[in-house]
């Protein structure tokens, strides 16, 4: 049985700058279409992992 000779690491990417870099590449790459969907599914969750405010003392409270 023979091995299959294992991919040759790219080190460049094993930065933060090299992986930043091919988070751009990757995403230049994407259809405009499918950039917008990237946008819209982080808005959401930037959305989902917004702190709930706590009510303002004032009019809301004394109703309560």
């Amino acid at each position: 049985m023979t091995r299959k000779p294992k991919p040759e690491v790219d080190w460049s990417l094993t930065t933060w700058k090299g992986s930043r870099l091919q988070q751009h590449r990757k995403f230049r790459a994407l259809p405009f279409a499918r950039k917008l969907e990237v946008l819209d599914d982080l808005q959401e969750t930037m959305r989902a992992l917004q702190p709930v405010k706590p009510p303002k003392k004032g009019k809301l409270a004394a109703k309560l």
